[in-house]
């Protein structure tokens, strides 16, 4: 497969201004690029959603094809993957505003630049732009009444669509940081200062009145999709039966809203001419002991005929020193473990992956013995692959698209990527993953257990095929902070009331700053499970590398809430109270045909999504915070801590540990084995 970079030469930029990114103080901001075979420093970062650059690429690209067709091994090239943007994973290099407020640290290492004299400068301002913006608004709003009256601007123009400014854009980093650095705050003050400068609801966005801004997002990040769309198209109308595929959809590992990559997965996906996306895992917790989360809903391209491919660049110890250490990657047997761990998730899991060596003239592999470790796994996937391949999982997590821009950026973090990069693979059971509007096709697997993670808005439509969804078989739906607040369809968008109707309870918003600490108390076999000594509901592990927004050192994520979005109803039951306000933090109601739990706090530990499951019915395999992938053939277990591990089997078969072909037992409903802290295993399971 041709990895074919669309980046134009920086003599295009310079005679194209106004395909590049405009800023209000008319000035370049330099954005060097770098990928796996090109750099270059451009004047400013060109446009990914440039009518002019799909041209002017779309010709080169086509004349590229052409010519790897006509070589000898033509033949042989089943598709090309399209590269663009920053590292080629089609991302914007410099944010899209500059305040004194956006100290932060984009989430894949790479630092903002500083520049002298930019507070309050936006873009983008660009032709380019402009015309992206206008066709996404009159797509979405058909009448230029239904526009104004979303704009609540009787004069606005589509045509030539106000670009928000710094103000309306507070909510993305100006409340994360007022959060962190409260003005004023003294022991003897009586409230915690509120963030806000009148266009934000805490870390929302009002977007009663500031629809103008979440459109703006919406519309920055579909032009890059439509641009990967563009080239798809063009390579399948000669190409027919080439794959086309590129990066998108990295909901972490990068900033959530200046970006440009996220938000338009499914629109994609649905082209029809593009087959599969990509993306690499998040870098921090790859080390021997943690796991690599992954950044997209790979359960959702199965529903559509479309193909999720991981680039596992995953590190070794032939790495430079910085990255032996950022890693703890120092000896042969971490790489083996490390390595195992990723193929283990990616057969049971049923992605797809290809090994990325980036080092040029190939270093991170290159070894006999991990040569050797990857013709034993080519064995086992293709035994894998002669099996049946259905997933039979218990569990599966929610992720709503639209949502990503309603909140700040440091909420996005916290709700979707922090979790999904420390918990989601230690809760002891496997899960899938899936976008909200995929309750909406028929094809959707039933689950025992759905946790709706970052579904801040629902319409009438999503609610109905959620509730049938889970009536079928009695599921119980886990809802996270917020789910549900938006409803764009309802005359107040941002409302309690909204919310009550997803979650089935009487939900209240307040206006002030608390944290997400709780402690579980009463009597259901959940609080009972979980204990009333620890604190839930808060980061509490190490972080491995500055994902926190602030500061570039080491530390816990602490989880603020503004306001505090809580469910008390008295036909329900508490299971924890938050620590400062006392509000109820987790609250469970029978609801017609299935159950709801609402938890007030935007992150959850896996010991208590695990006691969650447990209620729900979900098979556990492993009790203990180890790193756990399953599917029907095969188990792999990776050791966060050593110690004894015990795997409690679906139903009694034999079990061989695949690496070193040893036997388990036979007929048996359990296995344990003594674990080093960083080692894998992985087990065939045979029921015949």
């Amino acid at each position: 497969m041709a990895r074919i970079g669309l980046h134009p030469p920086v003599s295009w930029c310079e005679n194209n201004p106004d395909e590049l990114i405009q800023y209000s103080d008319k000035k370049q901001r330099m954005a060097p690029l770098f990928s796996e075979s090109y750099s270059a420093d451009y004047p400013t970062s060109y446009s990914l959603c440039s009518e002019k650059w799909r041209q002017d690429a779309g010709e080169a690209l086509l004349h590229t094809c052409q010519m790897i067709e006509a070589l000898p091994y033509g033949e042989r090239i089943v598709g090309f993957f399209f590269a663009a943007g920053g590292t080629s994973e089609w991302y914007y290099m410099n944010p899209t505003e500059f305040t004194s407020k956006t100290e932060y640290l984009d989430t894949g290492g790479f630092e903002q630049a500083p520049y002298d004299q930019s507070d309050g400068v936006y873009g983008d301002l660009s032709p380019a732009f402009h015309k992206c913006f206008t066709k996404y608004l009159k797509e979405k709003y058909s009448t230029l009444d239904a526009f104004r009256a979303a704009w609540k601007d009787p004069a606005a123009d589509w045509d030539n669509p106000t670009i928000p400014n710094c103000e309306p854009r507070y909510y993305v980093n100006g409340s994360d940081y007022d959060l962190a650095h409260p003005v004023g705050l003294r022991a003897n003050s009586a409230v915690i200062p509120v963030p806000g400068n009148g266009t934000n609801i805490g870390q929302f966005v009002d977007i009663d009145k500031h629809q103008d801004v979440y459109d703006f997002y919406r519309a920055w990040h579909r032009g890059t999709a439509e641009s990967i769309i563009h080239f798809g198209k063009l390579i399948k109308s000669y190409f027919p039966h080439k794959l086309t595929g590129a990066f998108y959809g990295s909901a972490g590992a990068c900033r959530f809203h200046s970006m440009g990559q996220i938000g338009s997965v499914t629109e994609i996906l649905d082209s029809g001419s593009v087959d599969f996306l990509a993306s690499p895992g998040v870098y921090e917790n790859r080390q021997p002991g943690g796991f690599t989360g992954q950044r997209q809903c790979f359960d959702s391209y199965r529903l559509k005929n479309r193909i999720f491919v991981v680039e596992d660049d995953s590190r070794t110890h032939f790495e430079n020193r910085y990255y032996q250490n950022y890693f703890e990657m120092y000896e042969m047997a971490d790489t083996l473990n490390v390595l195992k761990r990723e193929f283990g998730r990616t057969l049971c899991n049923d992605v797809h992956a290809w090994w990325f060596d980036q080092l040029l003239g190939g270093r991170r592999y290159k070894d006999p013995i991990i040569y050797e470790l990857f013709a034993k796994q080519n064995q086992l996937a293709q035994e894998a692959y002669s099996m049946d391949r259905r997933k039979k999982h218990d569990i599966a997590f929610i992720y709503d698209e639209s949502s990503y821009h309603l909140i700040s950026h440091e909420s996005n973090h916290q709700m979707v990527e922090l979790f999904n990069n420390y918990e989601i693979d230690k809760i002891g059971a496997p899960s899938d993953r899936y976008f909200k509007t995929d309750f909406l096709d028929e094809n959707m697997p039933d689950y025992k257990l759905y946790i709706f993670i970052n579904t801040l808005c629902f319409n009438e439509k999503e609610r109905n095929a959620v509730r049938e969804k889970l009536r079928k078989n009695h599921a119980v739906a886990l809802f996270m902070y917020g789910s549900g607040i938006v409803d764009f369809e309802s005359e107040t968008k941002f409302s309690a009331d909204n919310a009550k109707k997803i979650v089935g309870m009487n939900v209240f918003v307040e206006l002030g700053v608390y944290r997400g600490k709780f402690r579980f108390t009463g009597d259901h076999p959940i609080s009972q499970a979980l204990g009333d000594e620890d604190f839930h509901g808060d980061f509490k592990r190490r972080m491995w590398a500055n994902c926190s927004s602030y500061l570039p050192k080491v530390k816990s994520a602490e989880v603020q809430l503004c306001p505090l979005i809580y469910a008390d109803d008295p036909d329900a039951s508490i299971l924890a109270r938050f620590m400062d306000s006392k509000k109820p933090a987790m609250m469970l109601k029978e609801q017609d045909g299935y159950t709801t739990i609402y938890c007030g706090s935007k992150y959850l530990g896996c010991d208590v999504i695990k006691e969650v499951a447990r209620y729900a019915g979900c098979h556990i395999y492993c009790e203990t915070e180890d790193v756990l992938y399953a599917n029907q053939h095969f188990v792999t277990i990776h050791a966060s801590c050593s110690g004894e591990k015990v795997i409690h089997l679906p139903r009694q078969c034999s079990v061989t540990e695949v690496y070193e072909d040893v036997n388990y037992g036979e007929h048996v409903g359990q296995i344990c084995v003594k674990l080093r802290k960083g080692e894998t295993k992985m087990f065939r399971l045979s029921f015949t």
